[in-house]
């Protein structure tokens, strides 16, 4: 098995390349009689609005709310998640 070795170059080229479609996760919570809310982070898969986050940033999600790199922020619905492998699907509504 060979490994290959990658130069700080090619993750900073990574990072560029990618870092428009890193997003932030809001969420708010409402378990009994406690409100709680929580943060996370997400990346854009396509056009259509849909962003993979992790599923426990949005388990027993009231209200998600995601934070674009410009500073703009939409509401998001819980598309799909599953617990074992810790991914979910929300999707926002992008105005282009």
């Amino acid at each position: 098995m060979a490994f290959h070795h990658v130069s700080s170059s090619n993750v900073i080229e990574i990072f560029e390349r990618s870092e428009a479609s890193v997003v932030r996760v809001n969420v708010q919570r409402d378990i009994e009689v406690l409100s709680t809310s929580g943060v996370g982070s997400g990346f854009v898969y396509d056009t259509q609005g849909h962003i993979i986050t992790n599923s426990h940033v949005v388990e027993n999600a009231q209200k998600i709310v995601v934070t674009l790199l410009d500073g703009s922020s939409y509401n998001a619905q819980l598309i799909g998640r599953d617990p074992f492998t810790d991914l979910a699907v929300i999707k926002i509504e992008p105005n282009g």
